[in-house]
């Protein structure tokens, strides 16, 4: 009973009267209001007379530790002075009805939160379970039940039961991993499927602990499970979609290089030839004319250092288009040259190449990824470093090949280390054919820069 006599279920009761502030001052001291009603104060006096009341007791209701309400006796018939007896009966129920109304808010909580927690958990698509290993009991949430598809009032919970759930080949696995977690301390979390009753497949995620007694013996585990079907679907969806734009780019980058390689040897054949036929004409007019006249032999002498510059140009534009060294002798030959032809062009700063004697065969895209990053990493060394020595190396490590560059030059800031200076590009042929690029540089410490990429072929995804 809700202590507000003003309300219109209090004004039924003898408590309705005018002025209620003193019992209420005494029921909050935990004291009874008794007597009779002759002794009251005036107020008091006309309304429970005008009611016929003669006599009154009444005694506060307490439930955990707050006044809750009160509960009461009167007497109509006759004046009476309340035996003690009387008091204590009437107190005795009072605390009873505490007692109760507590119990019953306590219960009214639990079943509220336990109702909260099943929805949450409906939600969430995530349920809890805990087993019992010395009656091999097992309790389940209500969306545990869900989550397996099976009716509560049919299923058995036990432990060869949930096993009956967990699909075929997955079984074996799960005995294994409840076995480590109670006998060898393991954590339990694993991920596997089950089947429901109508042959429907699920992913769940399961996380539990193991419960022990006082003498470090386990007595059962407890923990929740999780649909997570459409996480996996989800992932199985990105990771196709991340194999199919790896297998676009490796396309794309295929056509790249070959539009490189046939634009090389156009250049090489075709401009190639012309210059050299222009060198050849301009020779013999030189040869044939030019002492006749000083004038004439310095023009076919302008006009044979343009040709000369424009086939060094193309040589150099054939060579960055696509390096005839990779085609003809094979990557570590390419390499080789690469930085021999870097080092005579800076021959202010020592440059030393490590590389294995011998590498399997590799897909092309693979080799040109790595002659791309040496070349990539000393065309931004030349450029910005100002380093006074390199170092360029490739290695085995495991089924992986490693390349590596590193300069102790002026290094950059490491903001920009994952974005500028052709890095990108980088990590998107590296990532295209199975591998990755890291780099790491700090501000006076040097730059340092690798190409990770697979040795079998098995890792890279389809024969494109």
């Amino acid at each position: 009973v809700e202590p507000r006599f003003k309300e219109p279920e209090c004004q039924s009761g003898s408590l309705q009267v005018s002025s209620p502030q003193r019992w209420l001052r005494v029921l909050r001291q935990n004291q009874p209001v008794l007597g009779l009603v002759d002794d009251l104060p005036a107020e008091e006096q006309a309304c429970l007379l005008e009611r016929g009341v003669l006599s009154i007791l009444i005694m506060p209701i307490w439930i955990d530790k707050k006044w809750g309400g009160y509960i009461g006796l009167d007497d109509v018939w006759k004046k009476r002075d309340w035996l003690d007896g009387e008091v204590d009966v009437l107190r005795t129920a009072a605390e009873m009805l505490g007692v109760y109304l507590s119990h019953e808010k306590a219960e009214t909580t639990l079943r509220n939160s336990e109702q909260r927690l099943s929805e949450a958990q409906r939600i969430a698509h995530i349920g809890s379970w805990e087993w019992c290993l010395h009656d091999n009991s097992l309790v389940w949430s209500d969306e545990t039940y869900r989550i397996f598809g099976v009716d509560p009032d049919r299923f058995v919970t036990s432990y060869e039961g949930f096993l009956e759930c967990v699909a075929p080949d997955d079984r074996d696995r799960v005995r294994a991993a409840v076995d480590a977690a109670l006998w060898e301390g393991a954590v339990y979390s694993i991920d596997h499927r089950i089947q429901h009753p109508d042959g429907a497949m699920r992913e769940v995620h399961e996380q539990g602990e193991v419960i022990f007694d006082g003498s470090n013996n386990p007595l059962g585990m407890r923990g929740s499970v999780q649909d997570v079907t459409r996480q996996k679907e989800t992932e199985q969806q990105l990771q196709q979609l991340l194999k199919q734009n790896q297998r676009l780019h490796r396309r794309s980058m295929r056509i790249q290089e070959d539009d490189r390689k046939r634009l090389a040897h156009e250049l090489h054949d075709e401009m190639g030839q012309l210059l050299s036929a222009i060198k050849m004409d301009v020779a013999y007019i030189q040869k044939k004319w030019g002492h006749n006249s000083t004038e004439l032999a310095s023009v076919t002498a302008d006009i044979q250092d343009i040709v000369f510059q424009g086939i060094q140009g193309i040589r150099e534009i054939t060579q960055r288009l696509r390096p005839p060294m990779l085609d003809q002798f094979g990557l570590l030959d390419a390499i080789q040259e690469l930085v021999d032809k870097w080092r005579q062009r800076n021959r202010d700063t020592e440059i030393s190449l490590s590389m294995v004697d011998e590498i399997p065969r590799l897909s092309d895209l693979q080799e040109i990824s790595l002659y791309r990053c040496v070349q990539e990493g000393l065309t931004n060394i030349s450029r910005h470093a100002q380093a006074d020595y390199v170092t360029v190396s490739l290695r085995f490590e495991d089924e992986w090949l490693v390349l590596a560059l590193e300069d102790n030059g002026r290094g950059m800031d490491p903001a920009s280390t994952h974005d500028g200076l052709g890095l990108y590009g980088l990590k998107q042929r590296a990532e295209a054919v199975g591998g990755s690029v890291c780099c790491r540089s700090l501000d006076g410490q040097g730059f340092w820069l690798s190409m990770i990429l697979p040795l079998a072929p098995a890792r890279l995804d389809g024969n494109d």
